[in-house]
Parts: structure tokens; sequence; C-alpha cells
């Protein structure tokens, strides 16, 4: 069984995520500077991230990042972090698109830790909502944190 433990881990999940992307650089054999250009995200970006001063990207950066080698944020998230229930996939893929659907600005730390709770949730049978639903309240309740 899946729960909070397995997307508790997103903190270190932008580490998994930075050595994918620069195994998929290499299999491509384009320079960092061209896949840049490609996925239109900035030289310092990227340093700042190797540095470790990003733990991870948003999802909007996530899927500029993911779009040269035609994957989504969720295939690139797939690809680094390996097997992950479908369930929980979906609920993520839910919290991604209400999130930008809302214009709601989150780390994807933060929205990984709110797919974590609803699927949590979601699978003690605990909850009466819907996994939308249960979304929309943890996505108010992080717009709501100071």
């Amino acid at each position: 069984m899946y729960g909070d433990s397995d997307i508790a881990n997103y903190n270190s999940t932008g580490d998994l995520l930075l050595q994918e992307l620069l195994v998929l650089i290499q299999n491509k054999g384009w320079t960092e500077a061209e896949y840049l250009r490609r996925a239109g995200v900035s030289r310092s970006y990227l340093n700042e991230w190797k540095k470790g001063k990003l733990l991870s990207p948003t999802y909007l950066t996530l899927g500029k990042l993911a779009a040269p080698f035609n994957l989504t944020a969720n295939g690139l998230l797939n690809r680094a972090v390996g097997k992950v229930d479908p369930k929980l996939i979906g609920i993520i893929d839910t919290a991604i698109n209400l999130a930008l659907s809302q214009h709601v600005q989150v780390s994807s730390k933060r929205l990984a830790q709110a797919a974590a709770h609803t699927y949590a949730e979601i699978c003690s049978g605990k909850s009466s909502l819907s996994p939308k639903e249960h979304i929309l309240l943890e996505l108010v309740k992080i717009i709501d944190e100071p």
C-alpha cells in the first residue's frame, strides 16, 4: 500500500529529477545550453538547482523541463521516481490540473503533500469526498497558510 511516506519523499525527488534530466540531455546528445533553450529555462535556474539551492521545480517549470523530451510533468516524475500507484498518479494529475486552473502558485513539494494526504484519506476510506473535492480543500489550506 502506498501512503504519505511515498510522497513525503518528494523533497528528495528534486535530486532524482535533476539526475534524470541530466541523463536525458546526455542521451539526446544536447549540451545543457541547448536543452535549456529548448525548455525555456534559464542557466541560472539549473545552476541553482545543481547547487541544492532549489529543492524541486514547481509543476509549471516541471512541464517546461519535460517538454523537450515529449514528456508530461508526470511522465518525467514517473521516470525519475519509478513505479507509482496509478491511483496516486491520478490524484497528482488532479492536483496539478486544479492548481493550474485556479492559478495557485505552489511548490511541487507542497502540491505532492496535498496529493499524499488526499491519497491516504481516499485509500483509508475515511473521506466521503471525491479526490477532486479533497484536493480543493488541501489547496485552500495551502493558500491560507502564512
